[in-house]
């Protein structure tokens, strides 16, 4: 179950960066929207890449504090999405944020010192 979560989260952070990118895109017209959305999809990506993936550079150790804030991106993605007007992207990724999130359980470096 924890390979089958994994993986609809991975689809769900796709999700996130099409529905942010998607959101930026449609603030600014024309090459400012596209440069607009490049960064957003960018920053997000390194702050996901180097603290919340599990094999981030800089790992958050908190287990609460990690799956808070993953779902918090997720979740915003997805709302990102319903904005932009992509309502069927926003439900499918907050959908799988949620079902992946619960079926991944924790990751190694999540665990307690210890516990196997």
């Amino acid at each position: 179950m924890k390979f089958f979560g994994a993986t609809l989260v991975f689809i769900a952070e796709l999700g996130m960066l099409a529905g942010l990118g998607r959101w930026a895109w449609s603030r600014a017209p024309g090459l400012w929207g596209g440069l607009l959305a490049l960064g957003v999809c960018l920053v997000v990506g390194a702050v996901w890449g180097v603290f919340l993936s599990p094999k981030a550079r800089w790992p958050i150790r908190s287990f609460a504090l990690t799956t808070t804030l993953r779902l918090a991106l997720l979740l915003g993605g997805a709302a990102a999405a319903w904005f932009a007007q992509v309502e069927w992207l926003g439900v499918a990724t907050a959908l799988l944020a949620t079902v992946g999130t619960a079926l991944a359980g924790r990751t190694a470096t999540e665990r307690a010192p210890g516990v196997g």
